[in-house]
């Protein structure tokens, strides 16, 4: 078997997705590959019945890529069929609307693209040193997961 391509990048750029999926389909298809599933994480304008205004994405610089690398890599030791997976995440502050993150998966079959693609994702969200302030009409808060804790409070309560 062999190893699929891993790209891993940070960034404050947008992509144009359809160069990485050409180049993706062409490189791929050759190795036997036949489905390449998008995932396009975005920045919702309403959570929790209050209106977003920004999200601000930081991340541990030194070894962010590195990590999401290796939790990519871990994902799809799982899977045979994956031909080549392209991450990209953003930083900096983005707007309601904005593209968050890219996983694009190219594998033999869809099935191992859907379900690889959607196991990278929850990795990154649970794992990668990238931390999310949301900003809203009714406060700001740290997103950690699926939680969500109000930035002011944190600022009362030191410990």
């Amino acid at each position: 078997m062999t190893k699929p391509d891993i790209i891993v990048d940070i960034g404050r750029e947008d992509l144009s997705l359809d160069e990485i999926i050409n180049a993706m389909r062409i490189k791929t298809s050759a190795k036997g590959a036949g489905a390449i599933v998008a995932f396009i994480g975005f920045v919702k304008g309403l959570v929790n019945g209050g209106r977003v205004e920004k999200l601000v994405y930081t991340a541990y610089d030194k070894y962010v890529k590195e990590i999401i690398y290796d939790l990519t890599e871990k994902v799809v030791e799982k899977y045979s069929n994956v031909r080549m997976v392209y991450v990209y995440h953003k930083i900096g502050e983005l707007s309601p609307g904005d593209s968050t993150i890219y996983i694009l998966v190219s594998a033999v079959d869809r099935n191992t693209s859907f379900s690889a693609a959607r196991e990278i994702l929850e990795a990154i969200k649970k794992n990668a040193p990238i931390f999310k302030l949301e900003v809203r009409e009714d406060g700001e808060y740290w997103v950690i997961g699926d939680k969500r804790i109000n930035r002011s409070e944190l600022r009362r309560n030191p410990s």
